[in-house]
């Protein structure tokens, strides 16, 4: 019976220790394709979105009147309405410090 030298083992040691994980082509395809970001679509809500959000009146507004918004400004749509809202405000104070909004 012939004896491994240390030199060998460890090399060998070292990969039995490594868990092989194989991926399918398929998930291999998913993860190597990159998303395109989603364009800015115009808000036909007819909202004063500026005027609602002076007043302090974002949560009285509906989750779709939410996402026609943030989709407009090419925002996320997910999430609970609070955190839409919280979006909304962000990106209309954002634009008011830019001066696109008065």
């Amino acid at each position: 019976m012939k004896r491994m030298c240390w030199t060998q083992q460890v090399p060998k040691l070292r990969l039995s220790m490594i868990p092989y994980r194989r991926i399918s082509k398929r998930k291999r395809n998913r993860q190597q394709k990159k998303r395109k970001a989603a364009q800015p679509i115009e808000d036909d809500s007819g909202l004063d979105w500026l005027q609602l959000y002076k007043d302090d009146e974002l949560s009285d507004c509906k989750v779709d009147q939410l996402k026609k918004y943030l989709r407009s400004v090419g925002a996320r749509l997910s999430g609970r309405k609070e955190e839409l809202i919280l979006r909304v405000s962000q990106s209309i104070q954002a634009r008011m410090s830019k001066g696109e909004l008065q």
